[in-house]
């Protein structure tokens, strides 16, 4: 909850007016889109690796950060961080490499959806 509201504080407080090709500048529809797909497909990477590892018991993990078989609090941590982690860094980052950071995770984590649910993996959620 600290690093949420430190996260809050920390985009609140940036500038509103940037240059052009600068940090921090207000996000348009195309970083807003991105952003949203980003944290849609984490959602989906926790809600089924949560279902692989906990509920079929038949999965690893391949974050090398959690480990192969982390506790349900170390995912249910570490996940929500790096939700905000990234659209933090994606705010802080001038274009075009705002967009390529996005593209970068949205290719990553679709295929590691694809992953899990190729490995037999459904959705639950994760606190279930």
């Amino acid at each position: 909850m600290k690093t949420a509201l430190l996260a809050l504080a920390l985009l609140a407080a940036a500038p509103t007016r940037a240059e052009e090709n600068g940090w921090f500048q207000r996000p348009n529809t195309v970083d807003i889109v991105g952003q949203s797909l980003v944290t849609g497909l984490i959602l989906a990477d926790w809600m089924t690796t949560t279902n692989g590892l906990y509920h079929r018991r038949n999965m690893s993990e391949w974050n090398p950060v959690l480990g192969p078989h982390p506790s349900r609090t170390k995912l249910n941590l570490f996940v929500p961080a790096a939700m905000l982690g990234h659209a933090a860094v994606s705010y802080a980052l001038p274009r075009p490499w705002r967009n390529v950071w996005q593209c970068v995770f949205i290719v990553v984590e679709a295929g590691a959806v694809r992953g899990n649910m190729v490995a037999g993996a459904g959705f639950s959620l994760p606190w279930n």
